[in-house]
C-alpha cells in the first residue's frame, strides 16, 4: 500500500511539471524558432549545392516533428538540389524523405508513387534500410486507416514483410534495430523480454532528446500491456514533458495520458491536456494525427 502511495506521489509530481511546461510552451516555441531562423539565414548564403543539400537535411530534421507542410516543402526543395547535382543517392534519399512525410500526413498514394521511382537493387547499403522502413511504415499506416477489412490484413502482412527485410540489413547493435526488435518481441507477447530491450535503449539515450521521448513512450506501452497503470502514466508523462520542451508537435504521449486521466475521473486535467494536444496536432497538420486525437477529444 505504501509503495502504491509513493508511486502515486511520483506521478502527481510529474503531472505538476507537465502543467508547468504546458504554460511555458511559448518559451520552447521561441527556442525552436530561433534554431529554424538560424538555418534559414545559413540557407540564404551563397553556398555550394552539396552544402545546401546537407543543410536542407538539418533543416528538415528540425521541421520533421514540428510541421508537416514545411517538412514536405523542404524535402521537395532538397530533391531539386539533388537533381542539379545529378547525384542518384541524394535523389533517392530526398525521395524517401518526401515519401515518409507523405505517409505520416495520410498522402498514401503519393508516397507510394515516389517510392516506386526508387530501384532497391541500385540503393547503397546505407539507404536500403531507409527504403524498407518507408514501405513498412506506409503499409502499417494503410492497415490502421483503411476501411476495407479485406485489404487491412494484406497491408499488415506487407508491413511485416518489409519489417523483416529491414531487420536483415540493420546492425544488431543499432538503436533502430533494438527499437524494431522490441516491437516484434512485444507483439509476440514476450513482454519481460521487451522490457529488457527497452532497458538497453533507455541506457543509451540522453534525457531531453527526441530519442528519449520515443523510448519512454514505447516503455509506457509495455506497461499498458502488463496492466501497470501507474508506470504507464509515469512514462507517458516523461515522454510528454520531453515532447513539449523540444517543441515536438507530433506526439501521442499527451493525448494517451489525457485518455487515461479521463478514465480515472480527472476530467479537468484530461480536458486541458487533450485541448493542448489538439492545438499541437493542428500545428503539426497531419490528417492521420487529427483523426487519432479527434476520437479522444469527442
Amino acid at each position: 500500500m505504501c509503495q502504491l502511495h509513493a508511486a502515486n506521489n511520483v506521478v502527481d509530481s510529474l503531472l505538476s511539471q507537465l502543467d508547468h511546461v504546458i504554460q511555458n510552451r511559448p518559451v520552447y516555441i521561441e527556442q525552436k524558432e530561433k534554431k529554424l531562423n538560424d538555418l534559414r539565414r545559413a540557407l540564404r548564403q551563397r553556398i555550394s549545392d552539396e552544402n545546401r543539400f546537407t543543410l536542407l537535411g538539418e533543416y528538415l530534421d528540425e521541421y520533421r516533428s514540428y510541421n508537416t507542410d514545411s517538412s514536405l516543402y523542404i524535402s521537395r526543395e532538397r530533391y531539386q538540389v539533388a537533381l542539379r547535382l545529378k547525384n542518384k543517392e541524394h535523389q533517392d534519399n530526398a525521395l524517401m524523405n518526401t515519401a515518409e512525410i507523405m505517409g505520416t500526413a495520410g498522402m498514401y498514394k503519393e508516397a507510394s508513387e515516389d517510392l516506386e521511382k526508387i530501384h532497391p537493387g541500385q540503393l547503397s547499403f546505407r539507404l536500403l534500410s531507409d527504403y524498407y522502413e518507408c514501405y513498412r511504415h506506409l503499409y502499417g499506416e494503410l492497415g490502421v486507416y483503411t476501411q476495407d477489412t479485406f485489404r487491412r490484413g494484406r497491408y499488415y502482412s506487407l508491413s511485416a514483410a518489409y519489417g523483416d527485410s529491414l531487420m536483415q540489413v540493420l546492425s544488431p547493435t543499432s538503436a533502430f534495430y533494438l527499437e524494431r526488435r522490441e516491437m516484434k518481441v512485444s507483439a509476440s507477447g514476450q513482454l519481460e523480454e521487451a522490457l529488457k530491450i527497452n532497458d538497453t535503449r533507455m541506457a543509451n539515450v540522453r534525457p531531453d532528446t527526441p530519442e528519449y521521448a520515443l523510448v519512454t513512450y514505447h516503455r509506457s506501452m509495455l506497461y499498458r500491456l502488463l496492466g501497470d497503470r501507474e508506470q504507464e502514466k509515469y512514462y507517458l508523462a516523461l515522454s510528454a514533458l520531453t515532447d513539449i520542451r523540444l517543441a515536438i508537435t507530433d506526439h501521442a504521449s499527451l493525448w494517451t495520458l489525457a485518455q487515461l486521466l479521463y478514465e480515472e475521473g480527472d476530467i479537468e486535467r484530461a480536458y486541458r491536456y487533450i485541448r493542448f494536444s489538439w492545438s499541437e496536432t493542428n500545428h503539426y497538420n497531419a490528417r492521420s494525427r487529427s483523426l487519432q486525437t479527434a476520437g479522444i477529444l469527442s
